[in-house]
């Protein structure tokens, strides 16, 4: 670090070394516009979570729901011309066997319940990699903290997702990050084994403007 933007960097080498990183501060001293930019710093995708105390694991990982685009598309002008040409296949016109193949396969999707697992932020970031915020962690639940978040903090790196019990292993590229406001009301102590896998680092307010303004400006600002 330079001295001039020592937290930034700080938190860029905290990412690139592996380490959790905790950002811990007072409302608006920038937590979130910083991730955003290490993020857009570092080239990767962006993945902010905000959870409350109700929040359950499912919200953490995703939950399973039902997929009924199979019937959707059949019901749809593309869907009416792809059964009017599965009758042209029955017939004997064996040009159209794709076609036909793939409304047999709608058709089988779309005759029962299709479920599926509809991916969280937090598990799509685990496989995409990027930048992952938690986004007030204080104020998550502490079982979903410690059962969901420890796991991508050790050394394993991985996701136990608990609804599929399969462990997802992290991209190479994925930077786990967490903002959070002491004291305020609502808040929670969180967990020693999390903190104990971050990196701490404190956010302040800025003493003034005049680092922001030379480095925007490219100028030398003085106080008068």
């Amino acid at each position: 670090p330079d001295g001039k933007n020592s937290v930034m960097e700080a938190a860029v080498i905290s990412a690139l070394c592996g380490f959790g990183t905790l950002l811990e501060g007072p409302k608006s001293t920038g937590k979130n516009v910083m991730m955003a930019s290490i993020a857009w710093l570092l080239g990767v995708k962006y993945f902010r979570m905000n959870l409350d105390q109700k929040a359950l694991p499912e919200d953490l990982y995703g939950s399973k729901t039902t997929d009924n685009s199979a019937a959707d598309v059949l019901m749809s002008e593309d869907g009416k011309k792809m059964a009017a040409e599965y009758v042209q296949f029955r017939m004997g016109n064996r040009s159209l066997a794709d076609t036909a193949g793939e409304y047999d396969r709608l058709k089988s999707l779309s005759s029962s319940i299709h479920l599926v697992n509809e991916e969280s932020a937090f598990v799509k970031w685990g496989r995409q990699g990027g930048v992952f915020n938690a986004d007030e962690i204080n104020i998550w639940p502490t079982d979903t903290v410690v059962a969901g978040l420890n796991g991508v903090l050790d050394g394993e790196k991985v996701i136990v997702h608990a609804s599929t019990g399969v462990n997802i292993k992290l991209n190479d590229r994925a930077y786990f990050f967490a903002g959070m406001n002491p004291g305020y009301e609502g808040t929670v102590d969180l967990n020693a084994a999390f903190k104990s896998r971050c990196n701490i680092i404190e956010m302040g307010y800025p003493d003034g403007i005049y680092n922001q303004l030379a480095a925007n400006f490219n100028v030398s600002v003085t106080a008068d």
